[in-house]
């Protein structure tokens, strides 16, 4: 498999992004045995579950942009009508992700501060996406 090349920037991006993906993915795994050793559904199983889901989504997003930057970046061959639709879907969808901060009282410490530091990333990614487009708009204008 090919490694992706990256800008500098957007390597930084990458690997921070892809820390904290593993660092889901092991808590993810922890808190999945621990929770199927209940053998039942608890409120606040739902809560960690919820918020598990909330982060990886957070990070793929993220994962998603930094693709899609790059390929922009490299001049690859994207023709203008699915450059428009990949641009309205990121408008549309791509940072609609819920930016709920962690809640429950079941959601303990340590994946609050992972969720934290997602949506600080993700805060910073979306940031960058919003510049990115209005130096678009002004280069189109």
């Amino acid at each position: 498999m090919a490694k992706i090349q990256l800008s500098p920037f957007n390597r930084k991006i990458f690997d921070e992004t892809f820390g904290l993906l593993l660092e889901a993915r092991s808590y993810a795994f922890g808190t999945q045995a621990e929770i199927a050793g209940r053998h039942s559904v608890t409120q606040g199983g739902l809560d960690i579950v919820g918020e598990q889901l909330r982060i990886t989504a957070r990070l793929a997003a993220v994962m998603g942009w930094l693709l899609y930057d790059n390929a922009i970046d490299a001049n690859d061959a994207i023709d203008s009508g699915h450059l428009d639709a990949m641009t309205d879907n990121a408008a549309n969808g791509l940072f609609g992700v819920t930016r709920e901060p962690a809640h429950g009282k079941h959601v303990p410490p340590i994946l609050r501060d992972l969720a934290l530091r997602s949506e600080r990333l993700y805060a910073r990614v979306s940031r960058l996406d919003a510049m990115a487009q209005l130096d678009a708009e002004a280069s189109a204008a």
